[in-house]
């Protein structure tokens, strides 16, 4: 019996699926490793890496569909990855179909079974006894054509993108991590990205390296814009190496959005025209013009925004106290990162400028700096409330 760890199945299925507890066990029996992913972005992680002499992935098998991704997409976005065009998939479904050197199966699927097929080659696939490729009709839809991607891990930054890049007149989805940007790009219909860099899982370097990896040969090239809070040139020279076609830098306008994503469509697409407010113009904590805007392409948004950020400040100084009890710098960093991004997309530009000055201080370990940062960052957090409850009180109620 071959040894399990050079030949290794890659199992996709939440962590409750009533067939995982059996079917590493199945698995082992027929000389297969097995590799359990519960969320799609662990299964690119692992497929993005190369096999090496000790482990290598011989065939994915997907008991279930998961977040966002039907079993049929996810088949394609496996395959999608660079140099995975040709693995074998045995998909448990239902619905799905059966491409070349794919096998569904009709679920609830015997451990056994699976076990015995996935250690099987793909051509003996039909001769099974246990089931053969099915010809069901697929009755998931293929992604919109045209489809411009807004990743980012950060809800507010997400919405704000999503809501601006609306102006193009083009579907908009979203991505919280590189992994999950890469899958969605490998299943196809994707006419842009705007990519964060920073973001957990994958970052966005990494996630862009993989998607110009899988175009190498082709005559395809898709834009990727790279939408970072950090402005310095280093971060536009990473940006430019992992294979970026562009850099804005957040806070982002919608006139700036629009702008960078109509240059990198051909032929140009139709813009809207966004009437801005003038309502606090003179207000040095907030500038409301972001959210007018987004208020102005969907009533009620601007509003919803403003309060989520509301809501995010008064757990701040508790937050930093807690990094300056344990000296935990990064920690730090991170927090003043996240609220940087936020408060700038939302308009807050004192408290963006703060937390900015903040990371920056945090990032280069200066404690010194840190503790000249961290009373600004406070006070600005502290004069923001108000001007942003102002602003809440003064759009349209919402109709009942």
């Amino acid at each position: 019996m071959p040894d399990p760890l050079h030949r290794v199945a890659l199992v996709l299925a939440k962590a409750d699926n009533a067939l995982l507890p059996r079917l590493g066990a199945a698995l082992a029996k027929q000389g297969l490793g097995c590799t359990t992913c519960t969320q799609a972005a662990q299964a690119f992680i692992h497929l993005a890496r190369h096999d090496t002499a000790e482990t290598g992935i011989v065939v994915a098998v997907i008991l279930e569909a998961m977040p966002g991704l039907s079993v049929s997409a996810l088949g394609t976005s496996l395959r999608g990855l660079p140099g995975r065009g040709a693995l074998p998939l045995i998909l448990v479904d239902d619905l799905a179909r059966a491409p070349a050197r794919a096998l569904v199966l009709r679920p609830p699927a015997a451990a056994a079974d699976v076990a015995r097929l996935a250690a099987m080659p793909p051509d003996l696939w039909a001769q099974s006894a246990a089931g053969s490729p099915t010809t069901l009709p697929a009755t998931t839809t293929a992604p919109a054509a045209g489809v411009i991607l807004v990743v980012d891990d950060h809800p507010i930054n997400r919405a704000m993108m999503s809501l601006q890049a609306k102006g193009v007149g083009l579907p908009i989805e979203i991505c919280e991590d590189g992994a999950a940007a890469v899958a969605r790009v490998a299943a196809g219909g994707v006419r842009l990205v705007l990519m964060d860099c920073q973001m957990p899982v994958m970052d966005g370097y990494a996630a862009t390296r993989i998607i110009r990896q899988a175009e190498s040969g082709s005559t395809g090239h898709l834009p990727i814009i790279a939408v970072t809070a950090n402005a310095m040139a280093e971060n536009r020279a990473l940006c430019h190496e992992a294979g970026m076609d562009d850099f804005l830098t957040k806070p982002v306008t919608q006139e700036e959005l629009v702008r960078v994503i109509t240059r990198w469509l051909v032929p140009p697409l139709r813009t809207a025209s966004v009437e801005l407010e003038s309502r606090f113009q003179d207000c040095p904590v907030f500038d409301p013009q972001p959210l007018h805007q987004i208020e102005r392409i969907a009533v009620g948004r601007g509003r919803m925004l403003a309060s989520i950020l509301l809501a995010d400040l008064p757990p701040f100084p508790a937050a930093v106290q807690q990094c300056i009890d344990h000296d935990d710098l990064a920690g730090l960093g991170r927090l003043a990162h996240k609220l940087k991004g936020s408060a700038g997309s939302l308009g807050a530009m004192e408290l963006h400028l703060a937390c900015s000055a903040l990371e920056l201080a945090a990032r280069s370990q200066d404690r010194n700096a840190c503790a000249q940062a961290i009373p600004v960052a406070l006070e600005a957090l502290d004069r923001l409330p108000p001007v942003l409850t102002s602003f809440i009180d003064a759009l349209p109620k919402p109709s009942a």
